[in-house]
C-alpha cells in the first residue's frame, strides 16, 4: 500500500461576480505551507469482471448473435417443404 500526504489547494474565479473562491480559505497561492492537507492511501481494488465472468459473458454474445444472424429460408421455399 502506497501512504502518502500531499499539499492541496482549490481554487475558482467568478468572473461576473469578480470573486475568487478558494479552498483552504485565505490560503496564498505561493506559499504552500497554508495549503491544506490530503491523506492517499492506495489499497488493493477488487475487480468485478474475472475471467469466468468474462468468458460467460462472451458466450452468451456469440449465442444470442448466432441465434439473431442466422439466414432463415424464404417463404417461397419454405412452402415447398411444408408441401
Amino acid at each position: 500500500m502506497i501512504d502518502a500526504t500531499f499539499g492541496l489547494r482549490v481554487a475558482a474565479y467568478d468572473a461576473n461576480s469578480s470573486t475568487l473562491v478558494s479552498w483552504p480559505p485565505d490560503a496564498d497561492r505561493d506559499v504552500p505551507d497554508e495549503w491544506g492537507t490530503q491523506n492517499y492511501i492506495q489499497g488493493n481494488i477488487p475487480e468485478a469482471l474475472t475471467i469466468g465472468v468474462v468468458v460467460l459473458l462472451s458466450s452468451v454474445a456469440v449465442i444470442v448473435s448466432f441465434y439473431f444472424l442466422r439466414k432463415r429460408p424464404k417463404t417461397e421455399s419454405y412452402n415447398l417443404i411444408k408441401a
